[in-house]
């Protein structure tokens, strides 16, 4: 659904409002949407958080212009790039520095090549996950890059978010949702993937309140994980590909406390 040329005339401080977030949702541009409509919505009406913020509303307002252009021309990649810039998704210094030294910082996944893997590889299981969950990774392109150099965490979860599905064992369903930000959150990235977990804590019960009991449990065994796993944002995920997926496991610090709930 497109904005209409109308809006688009309007002042931005009064076109930029939950209702065009409304419309990147119904055009299938944001994905985990009931979290991010949250932050999005904390984001602007908390004083204390827009003095944080460094955008200034004008400058959301030209990251959301160019994201729906972006997702006209099919470029699914920018649009969440663009998306985690109008978050504010910023690195704690400790994740910022590590993430300076990481040599490939963004990926580009070739899924084709991973489907070659022996089976019970890393690369093998991520694109079994891929295929079956009827998923493409995302690429971001070089230029979109260059515009957001503050970005490299949400950028770089971007890339590899369904690559902690599978290193978690965690689905896809709310459920696994959860486990994966209760893990982000322990890891201690950012800000702003605290504010989705604890979003993500009262949001889903009432989303599927038949599952509390497994969001719950969950959410304990995602941030237990998260505590006592390496700084799993900041290693080379894709150098691992080749390996066993209960090598790598055991190499980022996972195996010995019992990751996945489910899947592999």
């Amino acid at each position: 659904m497109a904005l209409s040329q109308s809006a688009l005339t309007q002042p931005i401080d009064h076109l930029w409002s939950v209702a065009d977030y409304h419309r990147m949702v119904e055009a299938g541009i944001f994905g985990d949407c009931h979290v991010d409509l949250c932050r999005y919505y904390s984001l602007k009406r908390s004083k204390d958080m827009d003095r944080s913020h460094p955008l200034t509303s004008r400058q959301r307002f030209s990251f959301f212009s160019l994201a729906v252009q972006a997702y006209r021309q099919g470029k699914l990649g920018d649009v969440a790039a663009y998306k985690s810039a109008i978050l504010g998704t910023q690195a704690y210094p400790e994740i910022a520095g590590k993430l300076s030294r990481v040599k490939t910082c963004f990926p580009t996944i070739d899924l084709a090549a991973l489907r070659t893997l022996p089976e019970g590889t890393f690369g093998q299981i991520y694109a079994q996950h891929m295929d079956e969950c009827h998923l493409t990774p995302l690429e971001i392109s070089a230029d979109v890059i260059a515009k957001l150099p503050d970005q490299s965490l949400g950028l770089r979860y971007t890339l590899l978010h369904d690559v902690f599905h599978v290193l978690l064992g965690y689905d896809t369903s709310l459920v696994g949702e959860m486990g994966v930000w209760a893990f982000v959150d322990a890891q201690h990235y950012s800000p702003s993937y605290q504010t989705a977990a604890w979003l993500a804590h009262y949001l889903y019960p009432l989303i599927i309140p038949h599952r509390y009991r497994q969001l719950r449990a969950i959410e304990q065994q995602g941030r237990r994980l998260g505590q006592k796993a390496a700084c799993i944002i900041a290693h080379p995920l894709q150098d691992y590909w080749p390996e066993p997926l209960s090598t790598v496991r055991v190499r980022l610090g996972l195996a010995k406390w019992g990751c996945g709930c489910n899947n592999y």
